[in-house]
């Protein structure tokens, strides 16, 4: 298993940047700008929250065809945070990738962004290789996924 870490701020305020993580139309532009080939978001309105569902196909990274995964995003209003999974579609049993995140007002117009995850992967060997890769990746890549949010709520 392995974990990461990931912050960030963005020039918006943080019910912006809430109004915009809870948009299907939103998390599919998020999900083509970063590899996805297609991507189909749903939203479920609860008292709490709401929970937003993402399928996404992505180009396969190792050989041709392509790779589908499903990511969840229980929200809770009031907090501005969510707990997530994703779930590789042809590695179900075998790779658990799940964190939570949290928007925090710093000024009026930026919020601070708190990701945190964890991702097990359980194939002998491989996985103590892998997963520490797959969670450097993450945090390296972050920044420019923040920025793109930036952008879409300056648009």
């Amino acid at each position: 298993m392995a974990n990461f870490r990931c912050e960030g701020r963005i020039a918006l305020s943080a019910e912006q940047v809430y109004s915009l993580m809870v948009s299907p139309d939103m998390q599919e532009r998020v999900a083509k700008q970063f590899k996805a080939i297609s991507a189909k978001a749903k939203v479920e309105e609860r008292p709490k929250g709401p929970l937003l569902t993402l399928e996404v196909e992505e180009p396969a990274r190792k050989g041709s065809g392509t790779e589908k995964s499903t990511m969840r995003f229980d929200w809770d209003r009031a907090a501005r945070a969510c707990t997530w999974t994703r779930e590789d579609h042809q590695h179900r049993d075998r790779v658990k990738v799940r964190g939570s995140l949290r928007l925090q007002a710093e000024k009026e117009t930026v919020s601070r962004i708190i990701e945190e995850g964890e991702i097990e992967i359980s194939i002998p060997l491989i996985g103590r290789v892998l997963a520490p890769k797959i969670a450097a990746s993450i945090e390296r890549k972050r920044p420019a996924v923040y920025a793109f949010w930036e952008s879409l709520g300056k648009a």
